[in-house]
């Protein structure tokens, strides 16, 4: 009864020591997973945030762009309100030498 008390406890012994291999193996993989996506998590949020630095740039040249057009039409029609008044000064000194060659003519 004794050599049947001492292999069942002697098989206890091993399975737990077997379980506690195990629980401890089982451990370290789970620590090796948490530090990888945690290395993994890090690099994400790196990326986001160069892709929220790209973003905000875009966004910036958007701007400046859209308010180079702004001046530029703005330029664009001043010239073309120059043009017209010179073009209508050219027109009135076109007829008053035409009117004036008429009276010399007449």
């Amino acid at each position: 009864m004794a050599t049947i008390r001492w292999s069942l406890s002697r098989q206890s012994q091993l399975l737990q020591q077997g379980a506690e291999a195990r629980i401890l193996e089982v451990s370290n993989k789970l620590e090796v997973l948490h530090n990888d996506f945690k290395t993994i998590i890090q690099q994400q949020g790196k990326h986001l945030h160069e892709i929220d630095k790209q973003l905000l740039n875009y966004q910036t040249q958007v701007a400046e762009t859209y308010m180079k057009k702004h001046d530029c039409q703005s330029q664009f029609r001043v010239v073309e309100s120059k043009i017209d008044n010179i073009s209508n000064e050219a027109k009135s000194y076109h007829k008053d030498v035409l009117s004036r060659i008429d009276r010399l003519a007449s």
